[in-house]
């Protein structure tokens, strides 16, 4: 576990669990001990602005929940291309939503504004599974008339 130092005045410690995410302790509030706030974080190489010599935050990359779980245990951030989505398959596609509905099953929910012809459906699931890069999980493409309201997460993992 890693601990690091955040805020100038030095009075939170944030400390990395590789099942919880952050944890958070608020040394001026003991009713915030060890919080596991659940986000992934990547450690930076830079020193925080209180001079202690503690590793600072250089990437937050979301919540440890939606990951992609594995039958064997295994978890794995989800990469699925979805910058190149609309610029190298699709303008078609207007939003979208990746869920894990079972260890081997991964839904690839479209909003569109006109259905895939066949050959940009392929594509797309050529360029998602390139990032997925395991053979233990299928992807299928799901269209949808729209999102539910409230915070919106491209990936979700339901199991």
């Amino acid at each position: 576990m890693r601990i690091w130092c955040l805020s100038h005045y030095g009075n939170i410690i944030l400390e990395t669990n590789p099942e919880l995410g952050v944890l958070v302790t608020d040394l001026t509030n003991p009713a915030v001990n060890r919080y596991a706030i659940g986000d992934i974080v990547e450690l930076g190489d830079s020193i925080c602005k209180c001079k202690r010599t503690l590793p600072t935050i250089k990437n937050i990359y979301g919540r440890i929940r939606n990951m992609i779980k594995h039958a064997d245990g295994r978890k794995q951030w989800p990469t699925f291309g979805e910058k190149s989505f609309r610029s190298h398959i699709s303008k078609k596609i207007l939003r979208h939503q990746l869920v894990q509905v079972s260890y081997e099953l991964i839904e690839a929910r479209l909003l569109v504004d006109e259905k895939l012809n066949v050959e940009e459906e392929e594509n797309l699931l050529k360029l998602m599974s390139h990032f997925l890069d395991c053979d233990d999980i299928k992807l299928k493409i799901v269209y949808v008339d729209g999102f539910p309201l409230g915070k919106f997460e491209s990936f979700r993992c339901n199991i």
